[in-house]
């Protein structure tokens, strides 16, 4: 703020930035500002006006699915069924993977390939259809890529200039993940920032990612010494598991947290009230009706987790949901480990003709809500015939 926004606001006081509001506040009313929606029915949930002009914060340990939700709330804020009316420009930082792996990853998607194999073998021209199809969204001409890290004021040119180019559209900039940067006064002043801008823009938001301490895999595996033992009460994670950052949980308007337990191996995950949390019914280890809690069942699953939500009308409201990452060995991976018949407990024999247990695919992070819009199976933009396959 300049020395002379300052002396306006003590001689005119805040009269034109109450109105201001007042007025956004009706035009949301009338619907002038349609919301922004995720396509996460649950995180729509908790943004009654939509994301616009919002800061979400998305937290995980490694390979617990912060990328991958990445890219599902990409696809999901430019797909028309989700946001039909919306002029929107994605500005995505992709600081924790190069642009090349991530291409890489999508084509050993569609391509059910490992990498190994995609680097050392040409595409058949079948394949390159595919692949072309996958690279559509990257392509997309609502979309900047950028895998540089950028802080200070480099990142405040990057952010302004390209609010600048898209006038009059709904901006939104995705960070994957900032604890890329490593001291906790970079991070914090990297935040605050952030914030700056978000007030002085109102056409933008955020969605940025970030790394949960590893302090809370001890509270899940056990410390090394004997008074560290794991307890189911204390799995979900909660604003001390932050890593590195203090202001983060100060200028979030969202935190949510995502658990994959079997990635630390963990059979079964948090006790929850059953009455509270009987949307997770289909979770709860055991069905006995004599008990007020449950433990839920960690295998082929990811939870997620709400740790602050600023505009909340119900504290009473659940802030903990789950999906099956992979619907087709959902009965299988019950048989194996949550089956109390003994004959079942067996390992059971796969109906594949490989006899090998099936790949996790793609998460859905939608399996427990019933929304239209789901970010899956919806047609990407066409690619672009300058593509080098």
């Amino acid at each position: 703020m300049t020395k002379e926004e300052i002396d306006r606001l003590i001689s005119e006081g805040n009269r034109e930035s109450v109105l201001k509001a007042c007025s956004q506040i009706a035009n949301i009313q009338k619907g002038l500002i349609p919301p922004l929606k995720t396509g996460i029915d649950h995180l729509d949930n908790f943004l009654p006006a939509g994301l616009n002009n919002q800061m979400v914060f998305i937290g995980a340990r490694p390979s617990m699915g912060k990328t991958h939700m990445a890219s599902l709330v990409k696809s999901n804020l430019l797909n028309p069924e989700v946001n039909p009316t919306q002029d929107i420009a994605l500005l995505v930082l992709n600081w924790e993977m190069q642009l090349k792996s991530l291409i890489l990853r999508d084509m050993k998607k569609v391509l059910n390939r490992d990498m190994k194999d995609i680097l050392s073998k040409e595409f058949t021209e079948d394949e390159k259809e595919k692949v072309k199809d996958a690279l559509g969204e990257l392509l997309d001409e609502r979309v900047l890529n950028f895998d540089q890290t950028v802080e200070g004021n480099e990142f405040e040119y990057l952010v302004r200039q390209y609010i600048k180019k898209n006038e009059g559209k709904e901006v939104i900039l995705i960070i994957d993940h900032i604890h890329v940067i490593l001291t906790k006064d970079q991070i914090d002043k990297f935040l605050k920032l952030c914030n700056d801008l978000k007030k002085e823009f109102t056409n933008l938001s955020f969605v940025i990612f970030f790394q949960l301490n590893r302090e809370i895999e001890k509270r899940w595996r056990g410390g090394s010494d004997a008074k560290t033992k794991p307890n189911p009460k204390n799995y979900l994670p909660n604003s001390s598991d932050i890593y590195n950052t203090d202001s983060l949980y100060q200028f979030a308007d969202i935190i949510l947290t995502l658990v994959i337990p079997q990635v630390v191996d963990l059979d079964e995950y948090t006790n929850v009230n059953k009455e509270r949390y009987k949307h997770l019914k289909d979770h709860f280890i055991g069905d006995a009706d004599d008990t007020k809690t449950s433990k839920l069942k960690g295998r082929n699953r990811i939870y997620q987790n709400y740790i602050k939500v600023r505009n909340n009308d119900n504290f009473e409201e659940p802030r903990l949901f789950c999906d099956i990452i992979n619907p087709d060995i959902e009965k299988v991976i019950d048989q194996m480990y949550y089956n109390d018949n003994p004959v079942q407990k067996k390992k059971p024999e796969f109906k594949k003709p490989s006899d090998e247990i099936p790949t996790i695919g793609a998460i859905n992070f939608n399996t427990l809500n019933s929304s239209a819009a789901k970010g899956i199976g919806f047609d990407d933009p066409a690619p672009s015939s300058n593509t080098p396959f």
